[in-house]
């Protein structure tokens, strides 16, 4: 009973078209996790880029804020001196001409006193002529 079958197909014809969609289901999945890894990657180098930006825009923006702090208060300093160097300077020239007119005032006033002092002696001087004529009459 032993019959000699003869097979005219091969038998293995249907575990490599397995073997096949299996190696292409391995391959699709391969690709798929790739796909997940390099999208992966990309949005890890775009947010470590977009942190790296924002730090670098923030660290400019506070040490321009330090400099314009900086040169502002040197510039405050610096006018605030000068301010004071023209209050002194306005101060001392207030008081030399002040001192200079008071000085000019005295001179008058020492012309005046001598002028008045010249017309009461000849006052004095016309009294006296006057005292005497009179006591001569």
């Amino acid at each position: 009973m032993t019959e000699n079958v003869q097979i005219e197909k091969p038998l293995f014809k249907p575990f490599i078209e397995r073997y096949i969609l299996d190696e292409l289901n391995s391959l699709k999945q391969g690709q798929q996790a790739l796909r997940v890894e390099v999208a992966e990657k990309v949005a890890n180098a775009q947010l470590y880029m977009s942190d790296r930006a924002i730090n670098y825009t923030s660290s400019s923006m506070a040490n321009i804020f330090y400099i314009i702090t900086i040169s502002v208060s040197i510039i405050v300093l610096l006018g605030r001196r000068s301010l004071r160097d023209i209050k002194e300077t306005v101060e001392v020239m207030t008081s030399k001409k002040v001192s200079d007119l008071i000085l000019k005032y005295e001179e008058r006033l020492d012309e005046v006193e001598k002028q008045a002092k010249k017309c009461s002696a000849q006052i004095s001087k016309s009294q006296k002529v006057l005292t005497n004529t009179n006591i001569t009459h």
